[in-house]
């Protein structure tokens, strides 16, 4: 932080003492939150920078109360010698009553603000938006609202996590037949984690899954690199190639994969039903472990382990729709593609709405291991 600092100084010094002053009297936003208090009353929390080199803190964290996002900023104006500006806003985090009780208010007002439209990404609290953005526990970020920004999209690149971007929500919801889904942050010892999915019926949250099944959404979604992946196998289809001293006894094997290229194709294979889907994801991996001991080097074997992780991931994935049917939400967007392959169909939302519980979804799973690594 301290080498920013120095650059901006700098930056400034170029352009005049008059420039100078202008940007330490500046507190730049960084970060925001929104809990719900009472109807229409919301309690904020703003994160910013200031660039006053006497400070003891560069990042700094402030609360008001009002009605919009605007008054918010406005009042909070009142607590601080600096000016608070937007330009630099990182993340938004909602409180679960705030998300439960719909943020489009919110995000159209963000939205609308073209300074900050290509930088920002939502999440929501398991609790409440204060306490983590009060966190100090945030490794080298200069704010905690840079570390969460951070945070989420290093697990979106590189663990599955859908993407939480205000482009990305803002089209889901303006698409018909589909729903956004947000990461879900909690303090864990202090530190801010991703504990779970938020699965949201337009702009509300209605239920949430662990963080590990954001994987399964991104390969039902769409084509994408996955860094790591862990599978759990019957153990029974590979018992004759497993050493006795080494089996876990759990009739479970586990297997880790890494550098995993995932694609996806969704087609409807009956003309005129058109709430029958049929996903096909193609898994092409390197196995980097495997939790017994087994002999991988023949051939045979390492069809029982794809043919395992098959029957393993078409379970989860059967599982993770049936999740969707009971909120009632689609996060894959099998009404969008509904109504581009049966144009004459044109579900409005509220048509497919009804029709997300009955929808049948077929998935079959084809797995192709590459190359094989450590054994456990």
């Amino acid at each position: 932080m301290k080498r920013i600092l120095a650059c901006v100084v700098s930056f400034a010094l170029l352009t005049g003492c008059v420039e100078l002053n202008y940007i330490e009297k500046l507190g730049i936003i960084t970060g925001i939150g929104y809990d719900l208090q009472e109807e229409n009353v919301i309690d904020g929390t703003l994160v910013y920078l200031q660039f006053n080199q006497n400070a003891p803190n560069v990042s700094q964290v402030i609360e008001s109360r009002s009605s919009t996002s605007k008054g918010i900023r406005n009042k909070a104006n009142y607590k601080t010698s600096q000016e608070l500006v937007t330009g630099q806003m990182r993340m938004a985090v909602f409180g679960r009553a705030t998300a439960e009780k719909g943020i489009l208010p919110y995000v159209d007002t963000l939205g609308r603000d073209a300074k900050m439209a290509d930088l920002i990404s939502f999440a929501i609290a398991e609790e409440n938006a204060r306490d983590i953005l009060f966190s100090e526990k945030y490794e080298g970020a200069p704010d905690i609202a840079t570390y969460l920004s951070q945070l989420i999209e290093k697990n979106t690149k590189n663990q599955g996590v859908p993407d939480a971007s205000l482009h990305h929500f803002i089209h889901s919801l303006q698409q018909v037949g589909v729903d956004p889904v947000l990461p879900i942050l909690s303090l864990e010892h202090g530190k801010v984690t991703i504990s779970s999915i938020g699965l949201l019926e337009e702009d509300k949250l209605v239920g949430q899954i662990p963080p590990h099944k954001g994987i399964y959404i991104t390969m039902l979604k769409e084509n994408s690199k996955i860094s790591n992946l862990e599978i759990e196998l019957e153990e029974e289809p590979l018992k004759e190639y497993t050493k006795k001293s080494s089996a876990s006894g759990n009739n479970k094997v586990f297997i880790a994969l890494n550098d995993i290229y995932s694609k996806q194709r969704i087609t409807m294979p009956e003309r005129g039903n058109h709430q029958k889907f049929q996903v096909h994801v193609e898994i092409t991996g390197r196995m980097l472990e495997i939790s017994d001991e087994i002999e991988i080097r023949k051939a045979e074997v390492i069809k029982k382990i794809e043919k395992g992780a098959e029957k393993a991931l078409e379970s989860q994935l059967d599982d993770l729709i049936g999740t969707f049917k009971e909120f009632g939400v689609d996060p894959i967007g099998f009404g969008e593609i509904a109504n581009s392959l049966h144009r004459s169909t044109n579900f409005s939302k509220k048509e497919w709405r009804e029709k997300i519980k009955t929808m049948d979804v077929d998935v079959k799973v084809n797995v192709r291991l590459v190359r094989h690594g450590i054994i456990e």
